[in-house]
């Protein structure tokens, strides 16, 4: 029983490590880009409610703490990409606005 938990927790740390590597290509376009064209607001909501459930749950029970700082790092990563998708979009909705203004002065 020992040796499957051990290949558990191999799999959990691959796994965590494989999602927490899976969010630097998107906030390094993001912060290099400054656009979020095409990227879900909705689905960025729900994933980071969803992964901050998960941590607050495995903090509850009390899981093995490098389960649990992985998880809570998802987190943070999930609402870093949240929050500046939301931060660009805002400003894409903006300059849209504006261009439909200047095309009325005309």
């Amino acid at each position: 029983m020992a040796d499957l938990h051990f290949w558990g927790n191999i799999a959990q740390a691959l796994g965590s490590f494989t999602l927490i590597y899976s969010f630097f290509p998107q906030i390094y376009k993001l912060l290099k880009l400054k656009n979020s064209q095409g990227i879900s607001i909705q689905y960025w909501t729900i994933l980071t409610l969803g992964v901050i459930c998960i941590a607050i749950n495995l903090t509850i029970s009390k899981v093995n703490i490098f389960i649990q700082i992985t998880q809570w790092l998802n987190a943070a990563l999930a609402l870093t990409v949240l929050l500046l998708s939301n931060k660009y979009k805002r400003k894409i909705v903006g300059e849209k606005t504006s261009n439909i203004y200047k095309y009325y002065e005309r």
